[in-house]
């Protein structure tokens, strides 16, 4: 049969009838151009979109035929180029209509050889390209088409190139106007075929190597769908080691982040801020560039997914810096965390998964003392805390409690100012200590239908919160006396938990209720300084800081409050000494082990703290004399001076105090002495007075 010969009138039938799709089969593999021509024209027109016509055109074996239509060398060669590009064409864009499930996408797989030079002709590039990012949705599919990732890099340049101009003077690309339509159709195949070939390494590998600088050239075109679409990519693509192509475009990306945006695109967006946020400076970066209105924004989407990811990436940037704290707690604070947590109580918490982020985020935030300044007269944030933690969430008990904690602490210099403590009044009048002891009790006796692991977690949150409320010493004895089996929970909560972080956050509630003596003493029944001498070995094997300070912290503030035990109890303890019975258990040397400074190394803050408790341990167990003795052989009169030289004035003064103590404590001992006097008589300071 010749070419010129047409062997088939399908447009005299009708072309969603199931049983014509066998002859179309035929005509496809066997028959003249025109007939072929004719044939995928009348194909075109099948709404495809239904499941039996698909069935019914890849049953009769047609999707075979079509595929050799990729590279038709079978039509005779009097077939100028022109017509046979529209019958490649014509193929390509009924195989793209055709890939819409992933059994479509595999049956159109089947002997499919995409070559290289079909892709490059002009006419045919945006359908191939296209019909390549339907079949690159199936992963076993995306393994034999590496070889197209030169080719579609070029593409990419090429469109870039096209659709962008270089000002030399700027140095900025700027888009071209009026752009052909055709163009931004290909470059919109190339970017959707980037997209799913992302979802494998190795492609990933090789656009982040050849192709990142043109992806974020396109963050500035005209066009919407290129710019979401690009956003999409970089999601997929962005890493720590190549993060820096984003960031000279980072205030222009933030410019972007509109709440009119389509939802892919902010979810996009977020997720990458979420990764600079995790960079060492991403804080800086994301303030700098003028980030933290545009996230703020984003929790005005009502796209649930959205806020999460603005969740995430505040709580990213919001450790513990004051500076950045401060800037979206003016606006974040008092606005988006607020409403949010209103929503929620009013739709009975349900999404607890978005409730544990904003509690996260609002928790480092208030880390800041001026953060915590503006929190702390809004009274409505401090009623939807309460509520909170009555949730049976192990990661809202977690966050929500420390919020309550980092909300309501007090720096030193807030605590002697008028109306201070405000916040913990507030709590106190909510009777949030009854619930946080409540809440302490059913996690130690586990109550609740949580791990182990989400049990520590919640036990840290929780230890955090009652430690902060009851930090004055008339509300640790009121508590004490309301509440006389938090000592027994307490206890419990020490053995039930391995965790040091955890342990270190019940060591300072331990340390704050002791500040009433009645308290201290109860501890000491229930064996008290047991855990604290096991611990201290704790700490001073791992060397873990938060454990060493608030080991030392409660070491200083029971043997202050209660430095003998009852008379009842001697018979136990020999003459009830409580500061002898430290020294006994090896604690005296392990303290003075936290103050061995380098001297040639800069204290971080942290390591400053805890010598500074340290100091204060050392002060406290110095009024008993065997523990002097212990000291001496520590060499810690050198510790304690060193410490009155880098120390701030509270430091100087417990170091200067722990200095007498131990002189007085080694009067007996004539060698000790002498050279205690020798010691500090070589030190020049306003404190010299207090060693002599």
């Amino acid at each position: 049969m010749s070419d010129s010969e047409v062997d088939f009138e399908p447009e005299s039938q009708n072309p969603s009838n199931p049983q014509l799709f066998e002859k179309h089969a035929q005509v496809l593999q066997t028959g003249s151009f025109f007939a072929v021509q004719l044939s995928l024209q009348t194909l075109l027109e099948v709404d495809f979109t239904e499941k039996k016509l698909r069935a019914s055109f890849f049953t009769s074996n047609a999707n075979s035929n079509l595929i050799l239509l990729f590279r038709p060398t079978r039509f005779s060669s009097n077939i100028n180029e022109q017509q046979l590009n529209i019958v490649i064409e014509k193929a390509y864009q009924l195989a793209t209509k055709l890939a819409v499930d992933d059994f479509a996408i595999q049956k159109l797989s089947e002997k499919l050889e995409l070559t290289i030079e079909t892709i490059q002709i002009p006419q045919i590039q945006s359908v191939a390209v296209e019909f390549l990012s339907k079949i690159a949705k199936n992963p076993q599919i995306r393994t034999d088409f590496y070889s197209y990732n030169n080719i579609i890099t070029q593409l990419l340049k090429q469109c870039v190139q096209a659709m962008f101009t270089y000002n030399v003077v700027s140095r900025v690309f700027k888009p071209v106007k009026n752009v052909p339509q055709t163009q931004v159709q290909l470059l919109n195949s190339i970017l959707n075929a980037i997209l799913q070939l992302a979802n494998s390494h190795q492609y990933r590998q090789h656009f982040r190597s050849n192709s990142m600088n043109l992806l974020t050239q396109l963050l500035y075109s005209q066009n919407q769908q290129i710019k979401h679409t690009t956003t999409q990519i970089l999601r997929k693509l962005l890493q720590v080691g190549n993060i820096h192509f984003l960031l000279p475009h980072l205030p222009h990306f933030n410019s972007l982040l509109q709440p009119s945006e389509t939802p892919e695109f902010l979810y996009s967006a977020s997720h990458i801020l979420v990764k600079i946020a995790l960079l060492g400076d991403g804080d800086r970066i994301l303030t700098d560039s003028g980030a933290i209105q545009p996230i703020i924004q984003l929790f005005n989407v009502e796209e649930r997914k959205i806020k999460i990811a603005a969740c995430k990436v505040i709580i990213g940037i919001s450790e513990q810096n004051d500076v950045i704290n401060v800037k979206i707690c003016d606006t974040l604070c008092l606005g988006g965390v607020i409403s949010v947590l209103s929503e929620a109580c009013a739709s009975n918490f349900d999404d607890k998964t978005l409730l544990t982020l904003l509690l996260h985020a609002l928790a480092n935030m208030c880390c800041s003392q001026q953060c915590q300044s503006a929190t702390r007269q809004n009274f409505r944030l401090h009623e939807l805390l309460v509520k909170c933690i009555s949730q049976l969430d192990s990661g809202v008990i977690r966050y929500g409690t420390l919020a309550i904690s980092n909300v309501c602490a007090h720096s030193a210099a807030q605590k002697q100012s008028a109306g201070s403590l405000t916040t913990s009044n507030y709590f106190l009048r909510e009777n949030a200590i009854y619930e946080l002891f409540s809440l302490m009790m059913r996690l130690v006796e586990r109550m609740y239908q949580f791990s182990a692991q989400e049990v520590i977690s919640c036990l840290y949150g929780v230890a955090e919160a009652l430690s902060t409320l009851i930090s004055d010493a008339q509300i640790a004895q009121k508590t004490g006396i309301e509440l006389s089996n938090i000592f027994q929970i307490l206890v419990k909560a020490f053995k039930l938990t391995e965790d040091q972080k955890t342990r270190a956050s019940l060591l300072k509630l331990t340390a704050n209720l002791s500040k009433s003596a009645e308290n201290a003493q109860i501890f000491l029944e229930h064996k008290i300084v047991d855990f604290i001498a096991f611990l201290a070995l704790e700490a001073q094997i791992s060397k873990f800081p938060l454990l060493q300070q608030n080991v030392c912290s409660a070491i200083s503030t029971i043997s202050f409050s209660a430095p003998s035990y009852r008379s009842s109890m001697n018979k136990f303890y020999g003459d009830g000494s409580v500061l002898s019975e430290f020294g006994r258990r090896g604690i005296v040397g392990v303290v003075c082990g936290f103050l061995a400074i380098d001297k040639k190394e800069k204290l971080s803050l942290s390591e400053y703290q805890t010598a500074k408790n340290a100091v204060s341990a050392v002060c406290s167990l110095s009024r008993c004399c065997r523990n002097c003795l212990l000291m001496w052989k520590e060499g810690i009169v050198e510790k304690l001076l060193y410490c009155i030289q880098i120390g701030d004035n509270e430091m100087k003064n417990e170091a200067a105090r722990a200095i007498r103590g131990v002189r007085k404590g080694l009067q007996g001992v004539g060698e000790c002495y002498s050279k205690i006097l020798s010691d500090c008589g070589g030190v020049e300071g306003q404190l010299i007075g207090m060693y002599q």
